[in-house]
């Protein structure tokens, strides 16, 4: 049994949706096609498989895509979502967004892990994790919509064909949930011990500093909560964010903050500028990433380190 894709008219213009031609339920929502034994033993994996080469086919010729077409599959006990979407010949971010996991874990509570026909990603209209909200300022171009029944609940999405994670938004998959707060630095002085450009004594450096030109943007490396905001003789202008998991990032000798304490912050959102405050020697953003109050090295959670 196929399922194919189907337009609506929306308010906002043309809406695609996807269902199948029977066992339809709440009008346009369907219960997608099921893939019982991963194999070419069952016919709908072959049918699958079969949507997925020819999209290939007509990427390679430079040919109008395939129309998409989603199916189901119910996983077993000891099935891993990178583990299924190999056997479906798809990067996992195509299962991963579809199904709306910020994580490579499957939640137990997951009966079933919808399946689409063509590599790509889905980006909700209506972000919520941190990955989504990601996905969604990195893809805010035109892009085809389509309603999708997630789990019981019909979910709009954009859905950009053959596109993957980012290296970023791969890292925040696989856990590693801390980005750049800076989109270009320079790294002056690195965490551990160092000689203090003050005292010229040796010291433990709690943090990273990263150059960049005075005024530069500083973004959230991670979802959280402001739980300080002021003025310190060393850090100068700071920002301690709250993380959940025991996670928390401090941001100092900051040029001005625009954040609110008790405010939520999105992953990505301008928390301050580069700034020259506190004992500083120039223009920069000092960083600290704390796990249950323990200094880590920024460099070993940042996907950007090194540059």
């Amino acid at each position: 049994m196929a399922t194919r894709t189907g337009r609506c008219s929306t308010a906002t213009g043309l809406l695609f949706f996807v269902f199948a031609f029977a066992s339809v339920h709440s009008g346009l929502y369907a219960q997608y096609p099921e893939i019982r034994i991963l194999n070419n033993s069952d016919p709908v994996f072959r049918q699958h498989q079969e949507g997925v080469n020819e999209y290939h086919r007509a990427a390679a010729r430079n040919h109008d895509q395939p129309p998409l077409m989603v199916y189901q599959v119910k996983p077993r006990q000891n099935d891993t979502l990178l583990g299924i979407a190999a056997r479906f010949s798809l990067p996992y971010s195509a299962l991963a967004s579809l199904n709306r996991l910020d994580s490579p874990e499957i939640p137990h509570e997951k009966e079933h892990l919808l399946v689409p026909s063509i590599p790509g990603l889905f980006v909700p209209a209506e972000p919520e994790s941190d990955l989504e909200f990601m996905m969604a300022q990195r893809l805010n171009e035109t892009a085809t919509p389509v309603l999708i029944n997630v789990s019981g609940i019909p979910v709009s999405f954009s859905f950009k064909p053959g596109e993957d994670f980012s290296s970023e938004e791969r890292l925040a998959f696989l856990r590693a949930l801390f980005r750049s707060p800076l989109l270009e630095f320079r790294v002056s002085s690195p965490y551990g011990f160092r000689r203090s450009p003050f005292t010229g004594a040796m010291s433990f450096h709690n943090g990273v500093d990263l150059v960049a030109p005075l005024g530069t943007n500083i973004h959230a490396a991670r979802s959280g909560r402001v739980v300080e905001t002021g003025y310190d003789a060393v850090y100068g202008r700071y920002v301690l964010l709250h993380h959940g998991d025991g996670y928390e990032s401090l941001y100092g000798h900051l040029d001005s903050i625009v954040v609110d304490l008790d405010e939520q912050v999105r992953t990505g959102a301008v928390i301050g500028k580069v700034g020259n405050s506190g004992l500083s020697t120039g223009a920069h953003l000092h960083l600290e990433i704390r796990l249950n109050g323990v200094p880590r090295d920024p460099m070993q959670l940042l996907p950007r380190a090194g540059r």
